[in-house]
């Protein structure tokens, strides 16, 4: 009977470390996108990084430029 409640209690706590890992994984792996972007970032220059930010936070863009807009992200 002790044997049986051993295993039992093993696998809870296996599923719940699997489940930690899972969680882990995922914010490792935001993290690594967020790190390659902030690499890019540092590649640019003083003012692609002022046309990148205008465009992406400010929402501006060049005079003639065709601008799309995404409907999905509403």
């Amino acid at each position: 009977m002790f044997l049986l409640v051993s295993v039992v209690v093993l696998k809870i706590q296996v599923d719940e470390l699997e489940k930690q890992k899972n969680e882990l994984t995922a914010v490792a792996e935001k993290n690594k996108e967020e790190l390659e972007e902030l690499k890019y970032k540092l590649t640019l220059s003083e003012i692609e990084y002022i046309e990148r930010y205008a465009r992406e936070e400010l929402g501006y863009h060049k005079t003639g430029e065709i601008v799309f807009i995404n409907q999905s992200e509403d």
